[in-house]
């Protein structure tokens, strides 16, 4: 329960991350909604109008409804890659079913004695349409775009995992932002579809004609009365103006660089980080100093393990992001060869990357591997020194990590072939819930970063790997050679100057200042940089 209380503690301390993420929750929202707009109303009105095409009105565009947003992501990551193209897909799909479904409905199902005496006063087919049906059906076309808005706000959350951005990020990112962070989030998204659904309530009932709203009301939805007609023009208005005002949102404008420095002038650059709490660390310490010298630096967090990391670079999606470098030969390079030191690890790393077009800035000198960890008082009843040891246990081994983990040859496989384990049990967890898992005697071991902050608590014992499945994992940015060029020597000097200064000490410190302490990658990043002088223009 103390989760909760703290999470309005986090809303306190993190206001100004917050309100950048519901900018992004929101632009991404009203794009999908815009979109729908101009999709949903036309179709499904004139079908009303005609009386025809219920079948597609109704029965086909409530297909959409019953499609999974999340599956609909997932095929779209291989036609679309990640993004924000890919999550509005999904949601205009979501949105659609709703709104063509209540324009066709409510045109549809004006009262036909109004459209005959509309009719027999000499009105055209086009004239009813305008005069007479539009305005009958305002309140119940409003209703379907009220529950679409709805249903697009509570569901973009979803974009977290296409690097879509908005306050998903945080949701699906308890390993940097905390249990607190994640409820805090989530009240968020609550509050912004409440206020989306008393808002376009109150804009409903502000543009439906009088005559109408007041029979609309005395009658249980169904719509009659009076028919005026400088309302439906406002009506219509409104709507136009929504589609572009939402649609509009999501130009919004970029903070250029000062003059003077070395960033000044040169393109803007998208910095990516993955799905933990030292990429999150990395992504903000390398934005803020690459900010500081006048660049104009996006960051894209939590856009997925290294699959999916690569995958949105080779694609354009991002500029750059910090890679591991045994990482980079056995996940993305598929490198079964193992390097024999940290500098041949990079100096292989590099030499992939610069076949695709791609290079690697200079490397840290922190040296972050995975590990396998257990408790220290499970490690001394079992006699627990290296990874083998493990063995012996047989099947009373549980070991939790991330999903790819299983199947990878620096992880799971890679164990496997060199130690054994054949009767160890694998628990795929999200990265992050793995404390909580051998803290709570789910698991008796655990995959981890030995940079982990978590394990400066003395609690844990990391296991030795002799036969290093888990190679050398310095870090460096992969970034285009091309880009690189363009953005100057300032560039990467700035990188570098960051990675210089990021021992293995220092991550330690902050990875536990984030995830220990609750404070957010980019207040810890901040403190960091200033106190190494990196933040000077």
């Amino acid at each position: 329960m103390s989760d909760f209380p703290r999470a309005f503690d986090f809303m306190a301390n993190h206001l100004s991350l917050l309100l950048d993420k519901t900018w992004g929750h929101l632009v991404l929202s009203a794009a999908a909604v815009a979109v729908s707009l101009v999709i949903a109303i036309p179709i499904g009105a004139w079908l009303g109008h005609l009386h025809r095409g219920s079948f597609l009105a109704i029965n086909v565009s409530n297909v959409g409804r019953a499609l999974p947003s999340l599956a609909v992501i997932a095929i779209m990551m291989g036609l679309l890659g990640l993004g924000f193209a890919n999550v509005m897909v999904a949601l205009v799909i979501l949105a659609v079913p709703p709104m063509l479904t209540n324009a066709y409905v409510a045109v549809d199902g004006v009262d036909r004695d109004a459209v005959e005496a509309a009719r027999g006063m000499g009105m055209r087919p086009g004239e009813v349409f305008r005069r007479v049906e539009l305005p009958l059906s305002v309140p119940l076309m409003f209703a379907g775009i009220r529950t679409a808005v709805v249903y697009v706000i509570a569901t973009a959350t979803l974009a977290a995992i296409a690097g879509g951005g908005g306050l998903g990020d945080v949701i699906v990112n308890q390993a940097s932002y905390g249990l607190p962070g994640v409820l805090a989030a989530a009240m968020w998204v609550g509050a912004l579809a409440l206020l989306a659904d008393v808002g376009f309530g109150a804009l409903q009932r502000a543009v439906t004609p009088r005559g109408v709203r007041d029979d609309f009301d005395e009658h249980d939805n169904k719509p009659g009365g009076d028919v005026h007609t400088r309302p439906i023009r406002a009506t219509l208005a409104v709507l136009v103006v929504l589609a572009l005002a939402l649609g509009a949102t999501a130009c919004g404008s970029d903070k250029k660089g000062g003059g003077g420095k070395p960033g000044a002038g040169k393109p803007k650059i998208t910095i990516g980080s993955k799905s933990f709490t030292e990429e999150a660390v990395l992504g903000q310490l390398y934005g803020q100093a690459l900010r500081a010298k006048g660049y104009t630096v996006a960051l894209k967090p939590n856009i997925g393990e290294t699959e999916i990391a690569d995958k949105a670079l080779t694609s354009g999606k991002i500029d750059m992001y910090p890679e591991y470098t045994g990482t980079t030969l056995s996940v993305v390079a598929g490198q079964a060869s193992e390097a024999r030191s940290a500098q041949d690890a990079y100096a292989k790393a590099k030499a992939f990357y610069e076949k695709r077009g791609q290079t690697l800035t200079a490397p840290t000198p922190f040296f972050d591997s995975d590990g396998v960890a257990v408790k220290k008082d499970f490690a001394t009843k079992n006699g627990l020194k290296a990874i083998g040891d493990l063995d012996k246990l047989g099947s009373k081994v549980s070991l939790a990590g991330a999903p790819a983990f299983e199947s990878r040859n620096d992880g799971l496989v890679g164990l496997r072939k060199s130690y054994g384990l054949k009767g160890l049990k694998f628990v795929p967890l999200q990265i992050g819930l793995q404390y909580k898992a051998i803290d709570t005697g789910k698991v008796n071991a655990i995959e981890v970063f030995t940079t982990d902050g978590a394990l400066a608590s003395g609690k844990y014992a990391v296991l030795d790997d002799p036969k290093k499945v888990f190679g050398f994992q310095n870090v460096a940015m992969v970034v285009p050679k091309k880009l690189l060029t363009k953005l100057g020597p300032g560039f990467e000097q700035t990188v570098n100057d960051v990675s210089s200064k990021l021992t293995n000490e220092a991550m330690q410190r902050m990875n536990a200042a984030v995830d220990i302490d609750k404070n957010s990658p980019a207040d810890v990043a901040r403190k960091f940089l200033d106190a190494n002088g990196l933040l000077k223009g």
